[in-house]
């Protein structure tokens, strides 16, 4: 495995761990990872093509839309669950990533994954799918 593989392979265990710590500083899961936070994001961004912290938010709504569709919680509390701090700024995010608002998107849903350039998407009930291996399995990381 190269640098990159191997840095990219723990930050996807990093993130499964870590997807409902919003109060952990930016430079946290580079640490976790062993790197500095350069390297991080630049090894990252490398095999993943996004950044770190945009994949994290992609996952993240990924998870959020799932959620809109299978409990019936309030769009607030998907949105504290997803880490934003109000409706407003989720309903922004939520609304650029899919088109329309949660609360509409929660009438008419379509698929919950957004295009990922990484193909690591949000796996129900809580964990990430990556991308399939030579033999088509698809690696499951339980969150």
């Amino acid at each position: 495995m190269s640098a990159t593989t191997d840095a990219f392979a723990r930050f996807l265990e990093v993130l499964s761990d870590s997807l409902d710590d919003h109060d952990a500083p930016a430079g946290s899961l580079a640490s976790r990872a062993h790197l500095s936070r350069y390297h991080f994001d630049r090894l990252v961004s490398a095999a993943a093509g996004e950044p770190p912290a945009a994949l994290r938010r992609r996952i993240l709504l990924e998870r959020a839309a799932y959620r809109l569709i299978t409990t019936d919680h309030d769009v607030i509390r998907v949105a504290l669950e997803a880490g934003y701090a109000g409706n407003e700024a989720f309903t922004r995010a939520f609304s650029k990533a899919y088109g329309r608002p949660p609360a509409r998107w929660r009438r008419e849903p379509s698929d919950f994954r957004l295009a990922a350039p990484s193909h690591v998407h949000f796996s129900p009930p809580g964990g990430l799918r990556l991308p399939a291996r030579e033999d088509d399995r698809p690696d499951d990381f339980d969150a």
